[in-house]
């Protein structure tokens, strides 16, 4: 018997769905990346964002997860992560990958491609 599930998990749900709205978000606000990102909450829960709960997050709501690979294979940049399905997270540095990393499942994937999405592009904006 598992037991009862953690008192947080509602509102950490919440959180979570904010953080997977954030490509829809982007595309439909009319708003920059930065402020779809400062809205979604994540900034000030950068450094509670358990990639392991979120992906079991994206395995009860896989439907956010294709947002995400499309989001990733419509980025235009010569540097930054993306997300190559089945399973895959990395990071190009000039045109060329320089690290990747194979996960579980593409919820596992897709989660560390959001906690290091999203803190990019939050650390890009706090040096402008």
């Amino acid at each position: 018997m598992s037991g009862p599930p953690p008192v947080f998990a509602e509102g950490r749900d919440r959180e979570f769905e904010a953080a997977c709205r954030v490509p829809t978000a982007f595309q439909t606000s009319g708003r920059s990346l930065l402020e779809v990102v400062r809205a979604s909450g994540f900034a000030d829960l950068r450094g509670q964002f358990n990639p392991r709960e979120l992906a079991e997050y994206l395995r009860r709501h896989p439907a956010f997860i294709p947002d995400w690979v499309h989001y990733s294979e419509d980025k235009r940049t010569s540097e930054g992560w993306y997300l190559r399905p089945p399973n895959s997270v990395g990071r190009i540095v000039a045109y060329s990958p320089s690290r990747e990393q194979h996960y579980i499942d593409l919820a596992a994937a897709c989660a560390a491609f959001i906690v290091a999405e999203l803190s990019a592009i939050l650390d890009r904006g706090a040096a402008v």
